[in-house]
């Protein structure tokens, strides 16, 4: 079924680019005036999100850079999502045993969300 849709981790990844690397520039000529969409490149048409039209003119809104940024980011390792992880329990109302139980809990749940495995700095593939 994924075959059939093209949908593939380099095919996603390309379309993540092209709104990260999107150019608001490239939809309006010299002068300021909107470009019609079909002169428009594959790349800067992909970043777009909706055209309204005014009189005749067409209005582009390009999809958000900073959450394909993100996404991109994510991808290629260079951003992780913070994992916050309370335990409204005192440790000091704790005994080592206990203390220890928890820590490895929490770092095995931690290890587990960043795609870690055991033993390794790197997320498995």
């Amino acid at each position: 079924m994924l075959s059939k849709v093209e949908l593939t981790a380099e095919r996603t990844l390309l379309e993540v680019a092209r709104v990260a690397f999107a150019d608001i520039r490239k939809v309006v000529d010299n002068q300021g005036n909107p470009v019609p969409l079909h002169f428009l490149d594959d790349d800067t048409v992909a970043a777009i999100v909706s055209v309204k039209w005014k009189e005749g003119t067409p209005e582009y809104r390009l999809a958000d850079k900073n959450t394909a940024l993100g996404h991109a980011l994510k991808a290629l390792g260079l951003l992780r999502e913070r994992v916050e992880v309370e335990d409204k329990t005192p440790a000091k109302n704790m005994d080592v045993i206990e203390l220890a139980r928890r820590v490895a809990l929490m770092f095995a749940k931690a290890t587990h969300m960043m795609g870690l495995t055991a033993g390794t700095t790197q997320r498995s593939s």
